[in-house]
């Protein structure tokens, strides 16, 4: 290729479409025109895989610009961090025409591949506002400020209503955490919150998968390997690779002494290459939100879901036991990590059982039937009953078989550890046999046993 600096000036989008306009075009084998330029403009499609190495933003030279150049790939700086939508930049890079498609890219120099830089950025202003999809089972409130530049930090606070918890708070698509009830994060393009939540009384899990820790399971033994399967979290979730490529599912990374580094696995564009993420067979569990973290292999690469571009980092809100990613547009997909929400119906936790009192049998301090009432002497210290919080249990009780109608029941006398359950019944027509069941209530907690009746004297 011929790389030669266009002018020591900063050009603007105009510019660069013009000359680019006359290029011969680059390919893989590095042949074509390619200029090294300064451009400036203002971001108006802040792209994808925003950061250290961002990808497919496009500047024009108005804030509403219609007219954009693409620039694939730009690294940050240690002073320019987080360019977002409505910031104006200087970067300085490689203007070419890719295959038909004008952009700023990386090229080699002297066998070395260097990428585009940010030389400037004034910030622009964005707006705050709850996500659509946010629950409405939650309310955001106290948003301060409601806008400000890009970079700058705001603050709010999260009501949920009764019965129900809150799953997570993100903005942007990257979660964030209360502090004394205050969620705190950045201003950084057009900026949603999104707040999920669950009723009480389910299980909230989240599995962050790294692809090499895929690998490093799959005990795959060299870069390029496929994988087709891999279970994850701890056998809940089940993540497949599938497609007509014969490249689709393999995994490239680095594998030093067995273990991996810098794994990414990869679905192709040809073939429908697909990742499908699903419950496991038998388990009881719906995927609430899925992030897929990956890298297009060059500019029109990316993944779809339902047959919308999904760009990476994002959250996609599932609600169901499968959803599939499938590449599109050119070459493929490299995936680093996937973030999985999912939400389990808690096992109901098996009522506690109370003991007897051990009494020796005399007088009424004995378990035993009397007129139309039962005595039933419970030790206190099996439901941490004191003298203190006595007032805070209460007792149901019920019989079964054949047995008179329980008219009241009650904790009363509490004396050497144990305490009196006291049950009334309509009369003293008892059968041979009276079961009686309990059970005590202390908060959320309650405590069951059966005590057994033959006669008037305890039997079990």
């Amino acid at each position: 290729s011929i790389v030669f600096a266009f002018s020591l000036k900063t050009n603007t989008v105009e510019d660069a479409l013009s000359l680019a306009s006359k290029f011969s075009q680059s390919n893989y084998d590095n042949t074509g025109d390619v200029v090294e330029m300064w451009v400036k403009g203002f971001v108006v499609d802040q792209g994808t895989d925003m950061g250290a190495n961002s990808k497919n933003i496009k500047l024009a030279s108005t804030a509403n610009g219609e007219t954009t150049l693409l620039i694939f790939t730009v690294n940050e700086t240690d002073s320019i961090k987080d360019v977002r939508l409505g910031d104006e930049v200087v970067i300085k890079g490689y203007l070419m025409n890719w295959l038909g498609t004008i952009e700023v890219s990386s090229t080699k120099v002297d066998g070395a591949t260097v990428y585009p830089v940010f030389v400037s950025c004034t910030r622009g202003t964005n707006s705050v506002s709850v996500a659509n999809d946010s629950s409405d089972k939650a309310t955001v409130k106290e948003i301060t400020p409601e806008s400000g530049l890009n970079g700058s930090e705001f603050t709010f606070k999260v009501d949920v209503e009764n019965g129900f918890q809150i799953v997570s708070v993100s903005v942007n698509g990257e979660e964030v955490e209360a502090v004394e009830g205050v969620y705190t994060a950045k201003i950084l393009g057009p900026t949603s919150i999104l707040v999920e939540t669950a009723e009480e009384g389910v299980h909230v899990g989240k599995a962050n998968i790294s692809m090499n820790d895929v690998a490093n399971d799959a005990h795959l033994a060299s870069s390029g390997t496929k994988l087709s399967e891999a279970t994850v979290a701890d056998g809940l979730i089940v993540l497949t690779a599938s497609g007509t490529d014969a490249n689709t599912g393999k995994m490239y990374g680095t594998v030093t002494n067995g273990v991996w580094s810098g794994a990414n696995w990869r679905f192709y564009q040809s073939g429908n290459g697909t990742l499908t993420i699903s419950i496991a067979e038998g388990k009881q569990a719906t995927i609430a939100k899925v992030i897929v973290t990956y890298v297009a292999s060059e500019s029109g690469a990316k993944l779809t879901v339902n047959g919308e571009d999904y760009e990476s980092g994002t959250v996609v809100e599932v609600n169901d036991t499968t959803i599939s990613f499938v590449a599109a547009g050119k070459k493929n997909c490299q995936i680093s990590a996937i973030e999985i929400s999912y939400v389990e119906e808690e096992a109901a936790s098996s009522p506690a059982a109370f003991q007897l009192a051990n009494l020796e049998a005399e007088g009424n301090a004995r378990n035993h039937i009397e007129g139309a009432g039962a005595w039933i002497w419970i030790d206190a210290s099996s439901m941490g009953l004191t003298a203190e919080n006595k007032a805070e249990f209460t007792v149901e009780a019920e019989t079964s078989g054949q047995a008179p109608a329980i008219v009241g029941q009650q904790l009363d006398d509490l004396a050497n550890g144990a305490v009196r359950c006291y049950v009334t019944f309509a009369n003293a027509e008892f059968a041979a046999t009276t079961t009686i069941n309990l059970t005590i209530h202390h908060g959320d907690v309650a405590y069951q046993g059966t005590v057994i009746f033959s006669g008037n004297e305890l039997a079990q």
